[in-house]
């Protein structure tokens, strides 16, 4: 009779090890952007934008555009610059930021400069 409580007992612990290990608690990624559409005036302007994430994660530029530049201040902010646009169409680019398994985009949307009143006569 002790040698079936001492084998049960040793399956019971064997059994208990193996749960505890294999319930181990596995975090999801999270990844939010503060904001997600910049407006900029044709003029320029400069946005920080917050980022809450519980993983790695990287900005992507897959168009390059020269009137626009970003980098990150720390691993809570991308700092967006936007250059004046001389030109009188709205533009627009888009940027990504993005996990090993989340990805998550910022449009930044700019004025056309506006023509003046010398110019069109009025």
């Amino acid at each position: 009779m002790k040698k079936i409580i001492g084998i049960s007992a040793i399956i019971l612990s064997i059994f208990c090890i193996s749960t505890v290990s294999s319930c181990e608690k596995y975090i999801l990624p999270e990844l939010k952007l503060l904001q997600d559409t910049l407006w900029a005036e044709a003029m320029g302007e400069e946005f920080r934008v917050g980022v809450v994430c519980n993983t790695i994660w990287n900005i992507s530029n897959p168009t390059e555009a020269a009137w626009i530049s970003f980098d990150t201040t720390d691993e809570t902010v991308i700092v967006v610059v936007v250059d004046e646009n001389t030109d009188a169409e709205e533009r627009e680019h888009t940027i990504i930021v993005k996990t090993e398994t989340l990805q998550k985009t910022i449009v930044v949307i700019q004025d056309g400069k506006e023509e003046d009143d010398e110019t069109t006569g009025l």
